[in-house]
């Protein structure tokens, strides 16, 4: 929805000389950065919260072993990423499609 109420933002790049390859770029970067950085505050809420609940847990016992599933983990890390890149592309792409830069005026 962010990059469909982004249309006469594009418009205007494409009137100030952006073709449609540095638009889609651009849009991919901020997407990839935005996923990134809630990835990382994700991460670290979870830990944090992770360690606090084993300290609860784990009082008074010891050799504990910690297993961390980071197949599943880096897993669901990739597919964050990429949901969030291509929502933010496949709108982009319709509008660009489907507009031109004499739209501007609209």
């Amino acid at each position: 929805m962010g990059s469909l109420q982004r249309r006469h933002e594009f418009i205007t790049s494409r009137l100030l000389g952006a073709t449609p390859a540095q638009i889609r770029r651009m849009v991919l970067w901020e997407s990839s950065l935005v996923g990134v950085v809630a990835l990382s505050l994700g991460t670290a809420i979870t830990v944090t919260v992770g360690i606090l609940i084993r300290h609860a847990m784990t009082s008074g016992m010891t050799d504990v072993p910690v297993t961390v599933p980071w197949g599943v983990l880096l897993g669901i890390a990739g597919l964050c990423l990429t949901l969030a890149v291509g929502s933010a592309l496949a709108p982009t792409t319709y509008i660009l499609r489907r507009s031109q830069p004499s739209a501007a005026v609209e």
